[in-house]
């Protein structure tokens, strides 16, 4: 299976040859802009080439300016597969070879400021698993209700220091095993929500509390029947003085036994993420 670097790798390079197609169009379309069409009457195709070409090159500027931007914003893509072993080493430091690799994972979040606010978004995560998820976790300086809807991820980073929480509640068996339905069943059951009951609404309160989580999300991912991690750990990433996003070690096993080899890991390679990052900003 290709992991998430190796395609970021193959995505930067297809991204460098459009901005070097860009940039070549634009060379000539800038040259051919600059011929006279009435000296040269025995080619009459340069009269619209001429005339495009005008048109063309502030798109084409443009163009080649959103490419450079894009490009630089990704980051040098050997830098990110250095990142992705340091990631993938400390998985292998803390949890045993032959787990899951889908219920312990390592994963690196970045602070993405955007016009809804601070969020902290996956962008690099331990061996095969990809940056594609759905997690996101809104970030608030302030207290309050909103400061308990952040997850781990977000609490790390408003302490900026490391966070461990363990023994949380198993909210994927609490509803059984799948019983089998038809395909009608199913698809009414998109429209339909099943109701909690007691004794699943206090391992939800439970969890959410614990974790820092929405109570909206752990209930949501119950009813799907979508496992959550029951251990995590998150330690504060700083680049330049200031804390740049967060590492969150995460595992279906109610304990991170481990804890102080992911302490001892993180110190010893601290410094050097934090310089590997430096040179993707």
């Amino acid at each position: 299976m290709i992991g998430e670097h190796e395609k970021h790798i193959k995505k930067h390079k297809r991204l460098r040859l459009v901005v070097l197609g860009f940039t070549l169009i634009l060379a000539v379309a800038a040259a051919m802009t600059e011929v006279e069409p009435s000296k040269f009457p025995q080619y009459p195709l340069l009269v619209p080439l001429h005339y495009y070409s005008l048109c063309a090159v502030p798109f084409l500027l443009v163009g080649v300016g959103v490419g450079e931007k894009l490009e630089k914003r990704s980051g040098p893509p050997e830098i990110w597969a250095v990142i992705h072993l340091i990631l993938t080493d400390m998985h292998n430091s803390i949890f045993p070879p032959d787990c899951n690799k889908a219920e312990h994972r390592v994963t690196l979040f970045k602070l993405s400021k955007i016009w809804r606010g601070s969020f902290l978004i996956p962008i690099e995560r331990s061996h095969h698993m990809g940056r594609k998820s759905r997690a996101r976790f809104q970030v608030y300086d302030d207290g309050g209700q909103q400061r308990q809807e952040q997850g781990v991820a977000g609490e790390t980073f408003a302490r900026r220091s490391c966070v461990y929480v363990d023994h949380l509640p198993d909210v994927c068996p609490v509803l059984g095993p799948e019983p089998a339905i038809s395909l009608l069943q199913r698809i009414k059951g998109l429209f339909l929500k099943k109701p909690l009951t007691d004794a699943d609404n206090v391992i939800v309160d439970s969890y959410a509390q614990k974790s820092w989580t929405a109570r909206s999300m752990v209930k949501k991912n119950m009813l799907a029947r979508k496992s959550m991690p029951r251990s995590l750990c998150g330690l504060p990433v700083e680049v330049k003085g200031e804390v740049w996003g967060v590492v969150v070690v995460d595992s279906r096993s109610e304990t991170l036994i481990e804890q102080q080899k992911i302490d001892a890991f993180y110190k010893k390679h601290a410094a050097v993420m934090s310089m590997l990052i430096q040179y993707t900003l």
